[in-house]
């Protein structure tokens, strides 16, 4: 039935490899921060990797772009800071530089 189904589901999704690195991450980047801000750190990590969903690889100023004009008036510093911080948790690979690239790991 559907209810077992999307049961299943949930319990799949939790258990992948990639979300449990994911939830290590936002535990590990969210600890002794207020409730409101883990809430927003956890948005823009998931915005940043649904921007790069699907795709090979990214460009970073793409993704920068994207955020900047998001609703949630993210700022750069904040935006840089995500990047770095997933990329030396090794759940994103991002290059600097000219032709900087953004892939999922």
């Amino acid at each position: 039935t559907q209810a077992q189904l999307l049961s299943l589901l949930k319990t799949f999704s939790r258990e992948h490899t990639y979300a449990k690195r994911f939830e290590r991450f936002m535990s590990k980047h969210g600890a002794r921060k207020q409730k409101g801000e883990k809430k927003r750190l956890r948005a823009l990590a998931l915005k940043i990797l649904h921007i790069a969903d699907g795709q090979q690889t990214v460009r970073r100023d793409d993704v920068l772009q994207n955020l900047l004009a998001d609703q949630s008036a993210y700022k750069k510093k904040e935006i840089e800071g995500m990047i770095k911080a997933m990329n030396s948790d090794g759940l994103i690979t991002s290059t600097q530089g000219q032709h900087s690239r953004i892939n999922i790991e």
